[in-house]
């Protein structure tokens, strides 16, 4: 069914746009503008929390080479959390980007596991270090 919203030309369904039917195929577009800007609105609600340092987001939206089906990675670093796994710190995280019009993954990690990772040679944090975006609030 959802699919089937997906391939109705002109509509918009949670960010995603049918932009184009050419040869009976539908092109499913991000709207990108509409999700960077709610980024910037939740990124600058996170900030509001002392523990937040930076939200930065990486993956695909960085790159460029997104799809319709792809989603937005968005790093929060902190600077200590009591809970010792990252993904025990999800929820509370995603519930900034419920308005974003796409599906977010969030990666709540604290300074110090991302610098513990690094020292270990952890490719993952330096790629999202190096090539990821800092999401200025709006």
């Amino acid at each position: 069914m959802l699919n089937q919203l997906w391939q109705m030309p002109g509509l918009s369904f949670n960010g995603l746009s049918s932009v184009s039917r050419e040869d009976e195929m539908t092109v499913i577009a991000l709207d990108v503008p509409r999700i960077k800007s709610t980024l910037r609105n939740a990124a600058h609600q996170l900030r509001r929390d002392p523990n937040v340092l930076r939200v930065i987001l990486f993956g695909s939206l960085v790159r460029g080479d997104y799809t319709g089906a792809s989603d937005v990675d968005v790093l929060i670093v902190l600077k200590r959390d009591a809970r010792t796994r990252w993904f025990d710190r999800i929820p509370e995280y995603q519930s900034y980007f419920s308005d974003v019009p796409a599906a977010v993954e969030v990666f709540p990690y604290t300074e110090e596991e991302i610098e513990r990772a690094m020292t270990r040679g952890n490719l993952f944090f330096q790629h999202i270090l190096s090539e990821g975006e800092e999401i200025k609030c709006s």
